[in-house]
């Protein structure tokens, strides 16, 4: 786990729904929170919500409304995520707001005109913001869901608070830098108790 020159965590091997959930963590220091303003987090979509067919436009700025929307939407993926490695029934309103936006969710369609080339388009004209939260929410149920849930784990690292996803089955902590604090936790108690 290492951060980019913005200070987004840098873990291509989680899915995004974990990704976007990093996007607030410790550093040793105190709580990070990428999405506190939106240049930070206009930075993170620019690096972590793709459009390789070139869909929509290139993310500007998010902010306003759409700044919002995000913070809100991370809520309720630390929400679900939580829910999931604690054995818990999620809250009604993290689960409502994902399945909304999953019912609004529009894939790209393929036109192919005999008359033109063909083309990719949205059936209704989408904002990056509105598909990198599908993308988001997306992986966000193949998360939650088996066969990857049975991976998915709470760091039980002192002040951690990110989750991540087993590479193998005596991972305990979501790096190794989480895996040295809580053993010096641990020798520390041992020897002032």
């Amino acid at each position: 786990m290492i951060a980019s020159p913005c200070g987004c965590l840098l873990r291509p091997d989680e899915p995004l729904a974990v990704q976007f959930a990093s996007t607030r963590y410790f550093n040793g220091h105190g709580l990070v929170d990428l999405f506190d303003e939106p240049a930070t987090l206009t930075h993170w979509f620019k690096e972590h919500i793709a459009d390789p067919a070139g869909l929509v436009a290139p993310v500007a700025s998010v902010g306003g409304r759409d700044f919002g929307r995000v913070r809100e939407a991370r809520t309720a993926v630390i929400a679900l995520l939580r829910a999931a490695t604690e054995d818990l029934t999620p809250p009604e309103g993290a689960l409502a707001l994902v399945n909304q936006a999953l019912r609004q969710l529009r894939e790209p369609q393929l036109a192919w005109p005999s008359d033109g080339p063909s083309s990719v388009g949205w059936r209704t004209p989408r904002s990056v913001v509105d598909i990198g939260l599908g993308r988001v929410y997306l992986s966000t149920v193949e998360t939650v869901t088996e066969p990857r849930r049975s991976r998915l784990r709470a760091c039980p690292a002192p002040r951690c608070v990110l989750f991540f996803t087993m590479s193998h089955p005596r991972q305990q902590w979501c790096s190794n830098v989480c895996g040295n604090r809580a053993r010096v936790a641990r020798f520390g108690e041992r020897h002032t108790g």
